[in-house]
Formats: C-alpha cells, structure tokens, sequence
C-alpha cells in the first residue's frame, strides 16, 4: 500500500464517521469506533468499545422520529494525516490525524439551517491486516452554538 492509499484509507474513516451520524446510523459509527478510546475535552468521560460507544451517543444525541436522523450534517475538513516517524522505509501500521469539524442543522418548524458547533477531532489510527482503523478519537468543541436540538443532554464527567 503506498502512503496515497493509507492517507486516502484513513480520510475514508473520518467521513464515514459523518456520514454515519448525520444518517442516524449509531450502531454502524459504534462499529466504527468500537476498538476506540472516545474523549471529549473538558470532560473525564472516556468510552471504550462498541457498547460504550452506542451508550453514549444514544444517550446524548438526540433523534426524530420522522427520520430518524438528528438532522445535522456534519462537515470535516483541513485534515492533517501524519505517520508515526520511526515506521519510514517500513509498512505502516499506526497514524494519527488533526481535523477540524462544523455541525449544520436544521429542524423544520423549529430551528433554521445554522452552524450548531465547530471544533476539532484528534484521532489516532492502527492498521491490523492490511486495514486501518480508529484507536481513539479526542473531540474538543471551540465554538457551540444551538445545541438544544442537537443533544439530548450534557455529558457525564
């Protein structure tokens, strides 16, 4: 696999996680993130596993019931891959990434299409028989704005 192949493989899991939670899709983001340690900053809270994963989102992010979204969109974007150093010369096998996110939402009736919050993720990545994955996901929010709609209730700490 060459370094194209990798970063596009790990670009892949960055917006699939989106794509997952815009679509409602909490058991296949769970799936995603399952070998996953899952952190927020500011807060103690850390979920480890599929299980703890889907708790936690199910438990904080709200969804409707005509769709079954939380009719958000979630936009990634300045994604920074980088390599661990001393894997040069070797097949790569670990990887972290820097990236930016900004969450859309609209409600019909009830709030107008606008940003809700932006901040950033900070992930790490392992690479186990030939396919890449999550191995933590560290989620700092810098900017939030309506979140009534967005989530069902603050995190635990």
């Amino acid at each position: 696999m060459t370094t194209a192949d990798d970063r596009d493989e790990i670009s892949a899991l960055l917006y699939s996680y989106a794509f997952l939670i815009d679509r409602g899709d909490f058991e296949g983001m769970a799936d995603l993130l399952a070998d996953a340690a899952v952190s927020f900053e500011g807060h103690s809270l850390v979920c480890r596993g599929r299980d703890q994963v889907l708790g936690l989102y199910r438990s904080t992010t709200r969804r409707y019931s005509d769709d079954g979204t939380p009719k958000t969109q979630h936009v990634v974007s300045n994604v920074l891959i980088e390599f661990d150093d001393h894997q040069e010369g070797a097949a790569r096998m670990a990887a972290g990434s820097r990236s930016y996110f900004t969450v859309f939402q609209a409600v019909p009736g009830a709030l107008a299409l606008q940003p809700v919050a932006a901040g950033r993720y900070q992930d790490r990545f392992a690479r186990n028989d030939g396919t890449w994955g999550f191995t933590s996901r560290h989620v700092a929010m810098d900017m939030a704005g309506e979140l009534g709609l967005h989530l069902l209730g603050p995190l635990g700490t």
